[in-house]
């Protein structure tokens, strides 16, 4: 960048010393050196390399929460199919993992959702090359707030048994659905220090 910063000034300067020099020397710019300066004119002032893309997963969060043997379940339509998930969702700028899944959760079922453990921590590339990175928590849905509007596109929260979400098969949001929930009834748990904020 030093060399290229050097020569751009280097033509500038020359650009302006031939204009100078002529008008001085006969009044007008001859020919040839109107073409000259043109030349110049165009010369591109920025020779910076094209940016390179920089890989950045979408981090996510989800809630597994259990009531009598049943999970609490988002029913969402996407692209006019009808999707099944976790209270799961994207995090924000500024906000802890825990936040998000307590956001999240309220957000997509109106329940109060308190985390207690991490489930763990997973990666999943879907089919169109999109990585995701999957922080789930199990805890409890302490209140519900049935007047509280759901996020666009979730038509309701269901609490389902394990063996009424294993068939709904592909109608399943991703292959996570079903790995959380059989993950936290194999009695994974990891504490909340895990996950530090610096």
């Amino acid at each position: 960048m030093k060399r290229d910063g050097f020569r751009m000034g280097y033509v500038a300067q020359r650009k302006v010393y031939a204009v100078n020099f002529e008008l001085a020397e006969s009044g007008r710019i001859h020919h040839h050196n109107v073409n000259f300066v043109e030349a110049v004119a165009h010369t591109p002032r920025n020779r910076e390399k094209p940016a390179t893309m920089r890989f950045t997963p979408h981090v996510t969060v989800a809630a597994i929460a259990e009531d009598a043997g049943r999970f609490l379940m988002v029913r969402e339509r996407i692209d006019g199919h009808v999707r099944y998930n976790q209270p799961a969702g994207h995090l924000e700028q500024g906000e802890s993992l825990h936040e998000a899944v307590v956001r999240e959760t309220l957000e997509e079922t109106a329940w109060h959702f308190r985390p207690q453990a991490l489930i763990g921590l997973y990666r999943w590339i879907a089919p169109d090359g999109t990585t995701f990175l999957r922080a789930t928590f199990s805890g409890q849905a302490e209140r519900h707030d049935p007047a509280r509007g759901l996020d666009t596109g979730i038509e309701a929260a269901e609490w389902l048994r394990p063996d009424q979400i294993r068939a709904l098969g592909d109608a399943l949001r991703s292959p996570l659905v079903l790995r959380c929930i059989e993950d936290y009834q194999a009695g994974i748990r990891h504490p909340l220090e895990v996950l530090q904020d610096l």
